[in-house]
């Protein structure tokens, strides 16, 4: 605006008397009487926009001087002239204008069921709001963008569409949405539910916790999620995308989330916080004490484990009777209960450490020798879980509550040839090898009488056998329970006695030995080496940490008592649970098989270096061990096996071989760790098809959790 058309005002004095005179002199000119679109009037000096002031008040003029005299920046800062033309005063007070109608026009606010806002000139706008009251920040300033672009606002010289066109053009929408909505649940798409009880929306495909089918009105309570919550019915989906089985799979751990907390199914925990799963009743589960409420972290690994449990299927799976996880429960807390109790006795009781001259463990309640019972002071946790085991199922005398012996005497009267013994855990710890060394020199004589034989002491022979494969399988210990760990193992011999053999060694600092071996041969003469070599080298184990050291001394106590041609393959790792680190060697073994899919598609197989057992003497064999380590992340499997199972032969005579292994374990690797060696047993047994074992298979297998 040039200075010749520019408006003026007389200057006058900064006093109430000359403020009043400069605001009626700026309101008598031209520029002082500019609108905006709505009719809010727009001050000549400070360019701001009034909703208080408009063109169809009467007092209009008096209004606009007072806020001349009394807020007008620009006039309080000494201004008196004012320096815009009309035309860009209205330009530039578009913006303020319109939000000024927008926050007194309700109608401006009108939004459809499904979110839509209505824009009052073009009756679009394509702009999704919330359904709260006001609109959020973000939202707003999307209303207030469009209609400052809007083609029909005009830069506000559109005209507004009535209150009334606004109202059916919603009605319209709505009706359409509701049309929709009755044609969705309409469709067997949306009558499925998670579990029987969660409703799952059909077009977002999500279970809805607060619909459940034992609601009256959830189909109103579907329909309302569908109008106001649906972004598939939002974006103008029309139909279902998924069928119905494909809804619940995708659904399935969403599902289980829900359903875990507040299904009477899945409550069922011990004492130590052990859960039952109520499709396969594994107990492998590590979570919250039973009074205490299940934590997010503990839903989560309990659905993690029902949705890869073998029994589940899919949620195609039946669940166990409620009575039956309520007993095992019982059982598990009453085994509890006992077990400090038990641990004590079997530690420093001498009744409760008799044994007949087998090794066997004479139960002070029914005063008879259990065979079942493997009472190593090393492994007392397994004592004491055979010992209850015992005393729950099989103890007549537990059960009617008989007295206990109170004395060792009452239980070594017994038949002569009994032999019942009483030892301390002092003359066990010295005498370990003792049960090792029975097997061994028994399995001598029966070689020397020619055992196997077709003659006329073959019943005789084969009572020999069962006995010694009863206790070789005695030998054998059970997987640790390891906090943070799935543990497990599996173990098929090819004939009644095995050159595979297993252990699992805790050591005083925490740490747990891992051993798996394998004797060269079959029968009697791998058992017989079997029996002494497992005892030495968990002896070696227990005595040092490193894996490499434990291979070294075990074959030289070894080798001189091998025969010429008889060697043993083994792998011996230590685990430090705390520092989630497995450090191991191998004598001349099969490579350990570390996967995760985090860490790659296929398994790593890892070789240290290094020659069997019995093969060279001390220098040579500690030269060519190696020894490697790695840091464990969650979900590691690490599998340790036998060449009885990649050497496996099909009818065919082709071998199953490492890759066959390794596509087992990744296959499988989504289910838990016993699930997991079943699926190895029937892929070998498959594979095998009518023909015999011909060796033994022994997997040794554990998963970071």
């Amino acid at each position: 605006m040039s200075d010749a058309r520019r408006p003026t005002v007389q200057s006058a004095t900064h006093t109430g008397g000359g403020l009043d005179r400069t605001a009626r002199t700026i309101m008598a000119s031209p520029v002082a009487k500019v609108f905006a679109f709505n009719g809010c009037w727009i001050c000549p000096m400070c360019s701001g926009v009034f909703g208080a002031i408009t063109s169809s008040q009467s007092n209009w003029m008096e209004r606009a001087i007072i806020h001349l005299k009394t807020d007008c920046p620009s006039i309080r800062s000494g201004e008196r002239i004012p320096k815009v033309a009309p035309e860009v005063m209205k330009k530039n007070a578009l913006p303020q204008a319109v939000r000024i109608s927008y926050a007194a026009t309700p109608y401006w606010k009108c939004r459809d069921h499904i979110g839509n806002w209505y824009c009052p000139y073009c009756l679009g706008g394509g702009i999704r709001v919330s359904g709260s009251s006001p609109f959020a920040a973000q939202e707003i300033e999307s209303i207030i963008d469009h209609i400052l672009r809007c083609a029909s606002f005009a830069n506000g010289s559109g005209k507004p569409k009535t209150q009334a066109q606004i109202k059916q053009a919603i009605d319209q929408s709505n009706a359409r949405l509701e049309r929709q909505v009755r044609l969705i649940l309409s469709n067997p798409a949306s009558k499925i539910f998670s579990f029987d009880t969660f409703w799952i929306c059909p077009m977002c495909v999500e279970i809805q916790p607060g619909i459940t089918a034992d609601l009256v009105n959830w189909v109103e309570m579907a329909a309302q999620h569908l109008r106001h919550a649906c972004e598939p019915v939002k974006e103008g989906q029309l139909a279902p995308k998924l069928p119905p089985y494909q809804m619940k799979k995708n659904v399935l751990e969403q599902g289980l989330r829900y359903a875990i907390p507040s299904m009477p199914l899945y409550r069922f925990r011990d004492q130590s916080g052990r859960w039952y799963c109520p499709y396969c009743t594994h107990n492998a589960v590590k979570v919250s004490p039973a009074d205490a409420p299940l934590t997010p972290a503990d839903i989560e690994v309990i659905a993690h484990h029902v949705q890869h449990c073998f029994y589940f299927d899919g949620g195609r799976g039946v669940a166990k009777p409620i009575a039956l996880l309520e007993d095992l429960v019982r059982q598990a807390n009453t085994k509890l209960d006992a077990s400090q109790d038990l641990r004590g006795r079997l530690r420093d009781d001498p009744v409760w450490r008799v044994r007949d001259r087998n090794g066997c463990w004479v139960c002070p309640y029914c005063r008879k020798p259990v065979l079942a019972v493997s009472f190593q002071p090393l492994r007392a946790e397994d004592a004491v879980d055979d010992v209850s085991q015992h005393l729950l199922k099989h103890c007549d005398g537990y059960r009617r509550k008989v007295q206990p012996a109170r004395d060792v005497s009452e239980l070594t009267v017994l038949e002569e040839k009994t032999q019942v013994v009483a030892r301390t855990v002092a003359d066990e710890k010295t005498e370990m090898i003792q049960v090792d060394r029975k097997i061994y020199e028994m399995m001598v004589r029966m070689a020397k009488d020619h055992v196997i034989s077709k003659s006329d002491t073959q019943s005789e022979m084969e009572g020999m056998l069962v006995s010694a494969q009863k206790t070789q399988m005695k030998m054998l210990p059970k997987a640790p329970h390891l906090p943070g760990f799935e543990i497990d193992v599996l173990y098929r011999p090819s004939q009644q006695l095995s050159g595979d053999f297993y252990d699992f060694i805790q050591n005083a600092d925490g740490t747990t030995g891992f051993l798996i071996a394998d004797v060269s041969g079959h029968g009697i003469d791998a058992a017989l080496v079997m029996g002494m070599a497992k005892k030495v080298i968990s002896m070696a184990g227990r005595m040092q940490s490193d894996p490499k050291g434990v291979l070294t001394y075990s074959n030289e106590v070894i080798r001189p008592d091998l025969d010429r041609g008889t060697f043993i393959t083994a792998c011996y790792g230590v685990l430090h649970a705390d520092q989630r680190l497995f450090r191991f060697a191998s004598a001349g073994h099969n490579p350990v098989l570390l996967y995760n899919p985090v860490r790659g598609d296929l398994p790593v197989a890892m070789r240290p270096a290094g020659i069997a057992l019995g093969i060279a003497d001390g220098a040579q064999m500690e030269s060519t061990l190696e020894q490697m380590e790695f840091t464990l992340l969650p979900g590691d499997i690490v599998l340790q096996y036998t060449d009885g199972v990649v050497e496996q032969t099909n009818p065919a005579g082709e071998m199953l071989q490492i890759e066959g292994l390794m596509e087992i374990l990744r296959a499988n690797a989504d289910r838990d760790i016993r699930h997991l060696l079943n699926a190895v047993d029937d892929a070998l047994t498959r594979f095998r098809g009518a023909k015999p074992q011909e060796d033994d298979v022994t997997v040794v297998c554990f998963r970071v959790q």
